[in-house]
């Protein structure tokens, strides 16, 4: 049975990028457009094994929506990464104080987003 992983980005393009970069693994991806999407997602589906989300989006950013799943009983342990091209000091201690697992930069080299699902995977 395929593990199942969020891909939450208001980008089409950044979504297919990450979905690209891991689709050799046994995974099944579903993708959301910003963080309140992705949230009503995350809630409505307890099997989910990762999170992979932007930061910068509109109606609810990354961060805001990892905080939200973070404050949720079941299922809040999940890993979350976030893929962005935010890289200030401030937002990544933001995304630490909120509950984000791991930070990769925008462009990202698909072999470190796999690293970095390992990692969060505990593989």
């Amino acid at each position: 049975m395929p593990r199942k992983i969020l891909v939450v980005d208001d980008s089409v393009v950044a979504r297919r990028q990450v979905v690209d970069a891991i689709k050799e693994g046994d995974f099944e991806f579903v993708e959301a457009n910003n963080g309140d999407e992705g949230l009503l997602r995350f809630k409505s589906d307890a099997s989910f094994v990762l999170v992979i989300s932007d930061v910068n989006m509109p109606v609810m950013d990354g961060i805001d929506m990892v905080a939200a799943i973070r404050k949720l009983g079941l299922n809040a342990h999940v890993p979350v990464l976030m893929v962005t091209t935010e890289s200030t000091p401030d937002q990544i201690n933001r995304g630490k104080a909120a509950g984000v697992t791991g930070w990769l930069v925008k462009p990202f080299n698909p072999h470190h987003l796999q690293a970095a699902i390992k990692k969060a995977l505990g593989r």
